[in-house]
């Protein structure tokens, strides 16, 4: 019989395994050589920044990179833009005034166009060829980046001049200085915590910012898992953007295991707070006016669409004054004085607030005012996407702690796999049951053969090649350290480091209930015996046709002592009023139904030949 060590979290994987060895589209794709934007075409960018014409410069920049990427040898190198470029790309993406703050179709495709480039270039390039390290460095807590932002760029010195800088400065645009994303997030954490308060509160706008930064940190996070693989195979890992989110949290491993862990209770909002100002707005008023004038004309019916209303030019004027005022702010100048305007019966709404005919009409519900309704103490974790990126973030904070030098040379930075699992442990044992399963059951693996980088359309990141889950000798290490604070008492301890095997199974694990009597505390520890089991057959621990009979005995007996144990407990809290399940049905169908997969999965596997 197969037999694994590292069954505790004491244990350490065997040579022939490896925390971080996962394979990933970093190990199967080549990735291009890149080489800078010629003067003249970045020249010709910036003037598209300087005059918001983003919609303009992203298609500029997307042909360039487009036109650049050659179809018979990707060892010829791509354009791609510089740092400043992509950073500005990725504010732009996320920002309320591109995405959730207006109807404006063009900026809505501006958002759009600035997450495609980032996509097409990480496809093509890679995080390490296109530098996007320094991209997406956070700068507002990074000593590295004051340093850079102090450094005397018109200083006569020409030898002391960066010379990215001196060839391609950074964008002269509010967004990409104090209202870009990498200076108003504190940090990498900051940002994962507000997204994912986003995806837990109930209201419209918090959805609606959800459904944003979700491809974000998609993205992001793929950016991430690239990045950590092909540095970590050049044997520098401490470069690694991951590890720079981590140093950046100066030490505070809880902070970041919280924003994993942002349900969108009071708490977790109040550490986790808004990215940007006025951030959960609707869309501004001029922007949902000028949209409401699109309208059909059909003059027998007495439909002028917008004949009647006011002036293009006006708004026009209007939206340029409003720019100007925003850049003149942003840049430290004096606050913008309060215009007055008469407001016409021409520009006032002719349809409904909720009507369908706005293009957006769910936004205008709080529109340019803050939602009142706020957080509540209803833990939740969000959809399948969300719990999927809190697993991805997971995981890649294991290959941390599981590297050989990086808590070595660092052990204050991140603690150790030890540590960390005990981490894991408090804050996913309390997880709802549905919650507490998607972590703790391992999902099938899909091997879907990824696509060639494509050079119109990107790749839809959130459907990743591999359903993500732990590692499995990670995921061996959770389940043991979930049920060192499950089991009873009466169960032999299992702080030690002994091999993993069938046997240690059926002595150690399957007999036993939960410490509490409790139907929610069995299922729990149903559902972990449910894990170890398929994580022990897909590792090869315990073989198909080859399960000794004590293995089927132990099961029976243990689901036997659990459903024993809560026996006195089988009332059913049916809803005060509509007779709905309360939490003890859910926990009873848990509790019974892997009660059945275990018996089944067991069966099974002694049968099978």
């Amino acid at each position: 019989m197969s037999q694994v060590r590292a069954s505790s979290p004491l244990s350490s994987p065997p040579a022939t395994q490896s925390f971080s060895g996962q394979t990933t589209r970093a190990d199967t794709l080549q990735y291009r050589p890149v080489k800078p934007l010629p003067y003249e075409l970045a020249h010709h960018v910036h003037t598209y920044y300087e005059e918001g014409l983003f919609t303009q410069a992203y298609n500029f920049l997307l042909s360039i990179t487009a036109n650049s990427l050659s179809c018979f040898d990707r060892h010829l190198p791509v354009m791609v833009p510089s740092a400043p470029h992509l950073s500005l790309a990725a504010t732009i993406s996320v920002h309320p005034l591109f995405t959730t703050r207006t109807t404006s179709r063009d900026k809505w495709n501006q958002s759009n166009s600035a997450l495609r480039l980032l996509k097409i270039i990480l496809k093509s390039a890679g995080p390490v060829n296109a530098n996007l390290v320094k991209a997406f460095t956070f700068r507002r807590y990074d000593p590295r980046s004051s340093e850079e932002r102090r450094s005397p760029f018109n200083s006569t010195d020409q030898g002391r001049r960066p010379k990215q800088r001196a060839f391609d400065p950074e964008p002269d645009t509010p967004f990409a200085k104090r209202d870009s994303l990498w200076t108003e997030a504190g940090d990498f954490w900051s940002l994962v915590g507000w997204a994912f308060n986003c995806a837990c509160l109930p209201e419209d706008i918090y959805a609606q910012r959800w459904a944003v930064y979700s491809q974000f940190l998609s993205f992001l996070l793929d950016v991430l898992d690239i990045d950590w693989n092909l540095r970590n195979r050049t044997q520098v890992p401490e470069e690694s953007l991951l590890w720079q989110y981590v140093e950046l949290s100066g030490g505070n491993h809880r902070r970041i295991l919280r924003a994993i862990f942002a349900n969108g209770t009071s708490k977790s909002t109040n550490e986790f707070r808004p990215i940007f100002d006025h951030e959960l707005k609707g869309p501004i008023r001029r922007d949902l006016a000028s949209q409401k004038r699109r309208g059909d004309v059909n003059i027998d019916q007495e439909m002028y669409g917008d004949y009647l209303m006011q002036d293009e030019s006006d708004l026009s004027l209007d939206e340029g004054d409003e720019w100007k005022d925003f850049q003149r702010t942003s840049r430290g100048h004096d606050r913008p004085s309060k215009r007055m305007r008469t407001r016409t019966p021409s520009s006032r709404r002719l349809t409904p607030r909720n009507s369908s005919g706005s293009l957006r009409s769910q936004y205008a519900n709080g529109e340019d005012g803050p939602i009142t309704s706020g957080p509540t103490n209803k833990a939740t974790l969000g959809d399948s996407l969300c719990l999927t990126l809190r697993i991805r973030l997971l995981t890649m904070l294991t290959y941390i702690s599981t590297h050989p030098t990086l808590t070595a040379t660092s052990p204050t930075t991140f603690p150790d796999l030890e540590d960390l699992l005990t981490f894991f442990v408090e804050y996913i044992k309390p997880l709802p049951l549905s919650e507490f399963a998607s972590f703790v059951l391992p999902q099938p693996t899909v091997t879907i053969p990824p696509p060639p980088p494509s050079t119109t359309q990107p790749h839809n990141d959130s459907s990743p090649h591999n359903l993500p889950h732990f590692e499995p000798i990670v995921h061996l290490n959770l389940l043991e350290a979930l049920l060192q604070h499950t089991l009873e008492p009466s169960a032999p301890s299992i702080r030690s480091d002994v091999i993993i095997s069938a046997r240690k199974l059926e002595t150690e694990y399957l007999p036993f209930a939960a410490a509490k009597n409790s139907v929610d505390a069995n299922a729990r520890v149903s559902i972990l015996l449910e894990g170890l089991i398929r994580r022990m057959v897909q590792m090869g621990i315990i073989h198909v046709g080859a399960v000794p009979r004590g293995l089927t005995v132990a099961v029976d007996e243990g689901v036997q002592r659990r459903a024993a144990r809560v026996g006195k407990d089988k009332e059913k809290d049916k809803d005060a009023k509509g007779g709905k399940p309360g939490p003890a049905d859910e926990a009873w169908s848990w509790l019974t139904e892997s009660g059945m997969r275990l018996k089944m999965m067991v069966r099974d596997l002694y049968t099978s030949t």
